[in-house]
């Protein structure tokens, strides 16, 4: 085949696929069920990040800024949870701003990817696979996903389950692009890029000793909230930080004599917590409407680090706010949340972020959850639900434990970050 012959044999397929023609394709235009254009920058100046052998960091925060901040770990994970696409095409280094040419644009169709996912929960049980189908095909527009030669009508996104993980996929994508631009900004140039990326999440960390009551709560919280429907394996502390990010502590001051204050769970991919920690906590979800989401019990939130034998590490966060009274390394934060009087409900409601006048929270009420007779009350006020759990008497709701939902960022207050080891062998 001469060049001439292949070059009007792509033209040809080209416009079979687009229903655009090649010569025009500065000025293209989507047509329903046909292939999207995609600006694409092919830079080749692959980066190699380094590591200095030594550093002023203490051997446990060094440990931990290594790992959510591994190159390796997040193109893996990516990978996994269907990401491919943002990767650099010769596989060297991970850079989505190669696919998106500036970061406004980037978080633009980020939005737009959660709008069309809004979208689909609102239709997703009217049986209308028309409009599925086509709701699927701008979100994967927006989102680009390699599909290698399957058909899109395979990737329809009609089921709960399926919108669901394409919601934490939306969310992860963000939450990397906060970690990759935190390990670009000159991180390379610094004497101690390891200290100058703890630098920039913002967020104080201090190692928790074994022996302190602080790691024995901890410890107690987590043992008696891993609920049996949660079976299959084991989870042991590896460590714990207490943290402080910069200004929260000023943010939560007005709600810090709220009633209704709780810690709570948080767990996420490894690869979001560069994010979190240098950011607010993400809002996701549209089960209870677009908010931060909690559970008091612990293997609640441990399903959400997505640990298995091929991704070992993970992390979760207690945090502290307001409400009405094999082995895997993994995450998690238990955090200070300000609940206040909530909103209780007991199936989902994508709309749940309306809330009534006077609630400042959702609660969706679980079958199981901690007897709040065992509750410890920390100094400040603070209600840890480590009971052992118990069943709700005629409970008629559909879910099995607690969620927490807030839709103010203010009324959260990070605590803890939490290290931690699964074992499938049991």
């Amino acid at each position: 085949m001469s060049a001439n012959d292949a070059t009007s044999e792509f033209e040809r397929k080209f416009y079979e696929k687009t229903k655009n023609c090649w010569s025009n394709r500065k000025d293209f235009f989507c047509q329903p069920k046909q292939y999207a254009w995609l600006e694409m920058d092919y830079d080749e100046n692959g980066k190699t990040h380094h590591r200095p052998r030594e550093t002023k960091l203490e051997a446990p925060i060094a440990k931990f800024i290594s790992l959510i901040c591994d190159i390796n770990m997040m193109r893996q994970q990516m990978v996994e949870i269907g990401l491919a696409f943002f990767l650099h095409h010769n596989g060297s280094y991970l850079d989505i701003h190669h696919v998106y040419c500036n970061c406004y644009i980037f978080l633009l169709l980020l939005n737009r990817g959660y709008d069309v996912l809004k979208n689909i929960a609102d239709v997703i049980g009217q049986s209308n696979r028309t409009l599925l189908e086509d709701l699927s095909s701008q979100f994967y527009t927006v989102i680009p996903h390699d599909f290698g030669f399957q058909k899109m009508c395979e990737f329809v996104i009609d089921t709960l389950p399926k919108l669901k993980r394409k919601i934490e996929m939306v969310e992860a994508l963000g939450e990397i692009e906060v970690t990759t631009k935190l390990l670009e900004d000159n991180a390379d140039i610094q004497e101690d890029p390891l200290y100058y990326q703890y630098e920039q999440l913002g967020c104080k960390l201090v190692p928790v000793e074994v022996s302190s009551q602080e790691f024995l709560m901890i410890e107690n919280y987590m043992k008696n909230t891993h609920a049996k429907t949660h079976s299959g394996y084991a989870v042991d502390i590896v460590q714990v930080f207490r943290a402080s990010r910069n200004g929260e502590t000023e943010r939560f001051q007005k709600f810090s004599d709220m009633s209704n204050r709780m810690l709570l769970w948080h767990g996420s991919r490894l690869t979001n917590w560069a994010g979190i920690l240098s950011q607010e906590a993400p809002s996701t979800g549209y089960m209870f409407g677009k908010g931060v989401y909690f559970a008091d019990m612990f293997s609640e939130s441990a399903i959400y680090c997505y640990a298995s034998s091929a991704a070992k590490n993970g992390v979760l966060l207690l945090w502290s706010g307001s409400h009405e009274v094999q082995n895997l390394t993994t995450f998690l934060l238990p955090l200070q949340v300000a609940l206040g009087d909530m909103n209780e409900l007991l199936s989902a409601n994508s709309d749940a972020d309306r809330l009534p006048s006077g609630k400042l929270s959702t609660k969706a009420v679980g079958a199981m959850a901690p007897d709040f007779k065992e509750a410890q009350i920390l100094e400040d006020g603070i209600i840890v639900p480590l009971g052992n759990p118990k069943e709700r008497p005629k409970h008629e709701g559909n879910l099995l434990h607690n969620e927490y939902i807030v839709y103010n960022v203010e009324q959260i207050r990070m605590r803890y970050v939490i290290q931690v080891e699964f074992n499938y062998e049991i």
